[in-house]
């Protein structure tokens, strides 16, 4: 009987082992492991105008991320909390285009576009400070892993004097 076992595994032993190997790589049908980090290309296209519909130049826009979770309390209650990251600036053309490009971890649902006057009275007057809501729209498709995909906000946004 121990012998039958000793020639049975010297036979089979090598293909056994070489047939375990193959199943450790990365087959079709087993999903693979991936590590990373949700990320998405984000893409900025306002256009600022005064009250009459003129382009403002100099006026910063300034994009936020708002992100809205629920977190559990030390009492056992849950609250809501809510997260956020301020992009860079953008400043404004002399059409009144303010362009942007940013890459992002995750996808966020809205995000909140400060305006503020940074020339002064330079460029048609002082206006006075501002904010506007977004909520992206997909404009570029991921690969349904890591990346999402590419996201726009686009508007345009008349400013008061004050």
């Amino acid at each position: 009987m121990r012998r039958l076992l000793k020639k049975l595994l010297s036979v089979f032993g090598p293909s056994l082992i070489g047939a375990l190997g193959f199943t450790s790589c990365d087959l079709p049908f087993i999903p693979r492991t991936e590590y990373g980090t949700p990320n998405c290309d984000f893409k900025v296209d306002i256009t600022v105008q005064d009250e009459a519909g003129n382009p403002l130049k100099g006026i910063k826009v300034s994009p936020i991320l708002i992100s809205t979770y629920n977190k559990l309390n030390y009492t056992g209650t849950t609250s809501t909390a809510e997260h956020r990251e301020e992009l860079a600036s953008i400043e404004t053309d002399a059409s009144g285009k303010a362009s942007g490009s940013y890459n992002l971890f995750g996808v966020t649902k809205d995000i909140r576009v400060i305006f503020e006057d940074a020339d002064g009275d330079l460029n048609g007057g002082t206006f006075a400070k501002d904010s506007m809501d977004f909520t992206p729209v997909q404009t570029g498709k991921g690969d349904n892993h890591w990346y999402s995909g590419e996201y726009t906000i686009s508007g345009t946004k008349k400013l008061k004097k004050e």
